[in-house]
């Protein structure tokens, strides 16, 4: 065997060994490193106004998708649902986890079918609230696309 030919081999088998490791990297960072999977990041905040004798929530929400893929929102499930205390603020000797009453779902993003890769969506919701509002509020935004979930929680005092 020849110098060229030695040299040729060794250059098809360094070659073979290249492709099969760029598969198997590329294998691990597609499939198994969930390179294309759907990454959002959702932000709830609001605040409780007063006008006259009426009460209305200012709900802030914002949309970021941080991954690299387009994701498709679906308007069946992704709501702002609104929850408000059963009791006051007492003074009591003891921590007090408060309790929530049923929640009151506003449709949200009924105008937004997708985001793109990196792109940031925001809206202001304003709600009106009954006369009677309780101490506290519970916000809580979910985003349903396709298998996936994602949800934020505030808390407000009113």
């Amino acid at each position: 065997m020849s110098t060229a030919q030695i040299v040729g081999l060794v250059n098809q088998i360094i070659a073979s060994f290249g492709l099969i490791l760029g598969g198997i990297f590329a294998y691990y960072k597609f499939i198994k490193g969930r390179f294309y999977k759907f990454r959002l990041e959702p932000n709830v905040s609001g605040e409780v106004v007063q006008k006259d004798e009426n009460k209305y929530l200012i709900a802030t929400i914002h949309l970021k998708n941080i991954g690299i893929s387009r994701i498709p929102i679906q308007n069946e499930g992704t709501a702002l649902s609104l929850y408000f205390s059963e009791t006051g603020f007492a003074a009591l000797d003891e921590p007090y986890i408060m309790e929530w009453n049923e929640s009151i779902p506003v449709s949200i993003f009924e105008d937004v079918e997708q985001l793109e890769s990196g792109e940031t969506i925001g809206k202001k919701y304003l709600i009106s609230l009954p006369r009677k509002t309780p101490p506290a509020i519970k916000m809580e935004l979910r985003v349903v696309a396709q298998e996936f979930e994602w949800t934020a929680t505030a808390i407000i005092i009113s």
